[in-house]
């Protein structure tokens, strides 16, 4: 099977697990809603910096930042507003072959090309609206979180190597060379994350943030991300 048809086929396998994922969310997320009955909604507005590292199972390590606005629900539960950037880098093996014609001096002449590809490279800007749950204590305070996300995306294939050869003519060009070859299209996608931290004060209105996140993706692959910031 070629590596467009496997990345379809993965693809939608793990868009079918999204929406189970999103269900079990919902199921956990929406007794706690309804339990919330303390304090003032939106009193307050924090304001956090994030930087770390994004790696998978199958990828090499990129870089992560994000800024994120916080207002409070209840005395626990806080909606999040989130803009960021990470890399994530997918690790793959292939060879691609094609052909084509090209002019010079106003001679014809058809060529065939081959390279290797290593990996993907995606720049991800996720802009994400979710909720985090804390468990306040005057010093440290551990929190549970989950958001969705819109994310914009560019997807640069890295290749090695790499062959061309000319031929006078097309029917000369070796048959491998000359079937369609459809090239790898990372589009703008929908994700969400789940994760876990701790916020430790530092002093009033400035916490260090300890945070763990799992990436879920409908494009691309799932991710991991560790990031330390600060809050205030």
């Amino acid at each position: 099977m070629s590596p467009v048809k496997n990345h379809l086929t993965y693809l939608r396998l793990k868009l079918f697990s999204l929406k189970k994922l999103l269900v079990l969310l919902l199921l956990f997320i929406a007794p706690t809603l309804l339990a919330q009955n303390e304090n003032t909604s939106f009193s307050m507005l924090d304001f956090g910096v994030y930087g770390g590292i994004n790696f998978a199972e199958v990828s090499e390590v990129g870089g992560a930042f994000n800024i994120e606005w916080k207002t409070n629900i209840t005395s626990k539960l806080d909606l999040r507003l989130s803009l960021g950037y990470y890399k994530s880098i997918e690790s793959v093996d292939y060879r691609v072959l094609s052909s084509g014609e090209a002019t010079i001096d106003s001679m014809t002449f058809f060529i065939a090309d081959s390279y290797d590809v290593t990996h993907w490279e995606y720049d991800v800007l996720p802009i994400s609206l979710g909720l985090q749950y804390v468990f306040k204590n005057k010093i440290i305070s551990p929190y549970l979180l989950f958001d969705g996300s819109f994310n914009l995306i560019n997807l640069n294939i890295v290749r090695t190597g790499g062959e061309s050869r000319s031929y006078p003519t097309y029917e000369e060009i070796p048959d491998e060379y000359k079937g369609p070859y459809v090239e790898i299209i990372a589009n703008n996608f929908f994700g969400a994350s789940i994760g876990m931290g701790v916020l430790y004060n530092i002093k009033k209105n400035l916490d260090l943030d300890f945070r763990y996140l799992f990436k879920y993706s409908s494009e691309i692959i799932n991710s991991h991300q560790f990031l330390i910031g600060v809050t205030f």
